[in-house]
């Protein structure tokens, strides 16, 4: 019927996990970051394991003796990216996000939302 590559859904998936982490890290997705608990950090390395799997035959018929290279690279995203999504440091977190945990430490509750919108009725 259809004659569809499942390489290109990898890489697909993986541009849009590494579009997600770039819109959460420069802030267009505010509302979204603090109802995900700050789980996005782990976004942008799952999009490039994504995209390295999707190269994976590849690797494998090209790097011959060589592919545990690529076995590695895949297990230091897979490790980064759980690191990340559970224990983000700190330097990784974007500006905006450091600036509101570190001037503003009271605005935020523990269900992740800013209590001035708590307190004026606005559903976010």
């Amino acid at each position: 019927m259809f004659n569809l590559d499942p390489n290109l859904f990898l890489q697909a998936f993986g541009f849009i996990f590494i579009g997600m982490g770039v819109a959460v890290h420069y802030g267009l997705w505010k509302k979204w970051y603090w109802r995900s608990q700050g789980k996005a950090y782990g976004y942008i390395p799952v999009g490039l394991l994504f995209l390295l799997y999707s190269f994976n035959s590849q690797a494998q018929q090209r790097l011959g003796a060589n592919y545990w290279l690529f076995n590695v690279a895949f297990g230091v995203l897979a490790v980064l990216s759980v690191g990340l999504f559970f224990r983000p440091p700190t330097f990784i977190k974007p500006a905006w996000v450091r600036w509101v945990k570190l001037i503003h430490p009271m605005c935020i509750k523990p269900c992740g939302k800013p209590l001035r919108m708590i307190r004026i009725g606005i559903n976010t």
